[in-house]
């Protein structure tokens, strides 16, 4: 293993079984003295990367291990490498990182509150990992355009709602965030509150919510959030955010019929990164 410097993906993950494909690097075992923890970030280098001498704006994806990959995936891929691929054909390019979560310790990075008996409370030292850490790795070692209006954020479900808190915690240094199926629920639903107490972000950004997010392998979260009540979470959000935000700054979108999972999150993934994507500036 190489530590300390980026490698190709497939030196770092060889064998079969793995499904990533395009240019990706990873850099292994980032240490987080912010989290006193490592871990592996990968970043997707758009396909025109090795031709020319461009920038390109940056999106910081939660969830790292099911961005490329089924070998690594939870419960599949979103097929992040393939989408990019097919956008950079028309002319939608951008370089994406994908950061790793903690594992057992998800929950209690991605909640900015603390949620009794579950944990939560550690998305400030998460947030100070991304911007003292990530970014300037990042935007030292490749060709992006930096300011906070070529940076976004990315996420699903509890990767969601700390992708909506950072952009509202640091609005200076984040333009944007994709908001997929977002987690509004822990400690009471307290993301409401903390937003009321924010003022706007001028920033872009994509929302969307399915009709059955709670079906499936999720069915047990019924007898606390029915699906219903998710979609309206994610309704009310959007409320909130349209009240004060220009309305050309929003996108949101309900799905008919679909669930919480990877595979609606990649079936909804191109519409989401050609909002985001849609004015770069350099």
């Amino acid at each position: 293993m190489t530590v300390g410097q980026w490698q190709p993906y497939q030196e770092r993950f060889p064998g079969p079984g793995h499904t990533a494909v395009g240019d990706l690097r990873v850099y292994s075992d980032l240490h987080s003295p912010q989290l006193g923890s490592r871990r592996d970030l990968v970043v997707c280098l758009p396909p025109s990367y090795r031709h020319t001498s461009l920038a390109y704006p940056v999106i910081y994806m939660m969830d790292g291990q099911n961005l490329f990959d089924e070998a690594t995936a939870h419960a599949g891929e979103w097929q992040v490498d393939e989408t990019m691929a097919r956008l950079a054909a028309e002319g939608v390019e951008a370089i994406i990182v994908a950061v790793a979560n903690g594992g057992d310790r998800r929950t209690d990075e991605y909640s900015p509150f603390n949620i009794p008996g579950e944990g939560g409370g550690q998305a400030q030292q998460l947030a100070q990992f991304l911007i003292e850490s990530v970014v300037p790795l990042v935007e030292r070692d490749f060709r992006v355009h930096s300011g906070r209006q070529n940076r976004f954020l990315f996420g699903s479900s509890l990767g969601a709602l700390f992708s909506l808190y950072l952009l509202h915690e640091r609005p200076d240094q984040f333009g944007g965030a994709g908001l997929m199926s977002p987690s509004l629920w822990p400690a009471g639903y307290a993301i409401f509150p903390y937003l009321r107490d924010r003022p706007a972000t001028q920033a872009r950004i994509y929302l969307d919510v399915g009709t059955r997010e709670l079906s499936g392998r999720f069915a047990f979260l019924r007898l606390h959030w029915p699906s219903r009540q998710y979609r309206q979470a994610a309704a009310r959000l959007y409320a909130l955010l349209a009240a004060r935000e220009p309305a050309a700054n929003l996108h949101f979108f309900i799905e008919p019929g679909a669930r919480h999972g990877e595979a609606a999150w990649a079936r909804r993934l191109p519409a989401a990164l050609r909002f985001l994507l849609a004015n770069p500036t350099g």
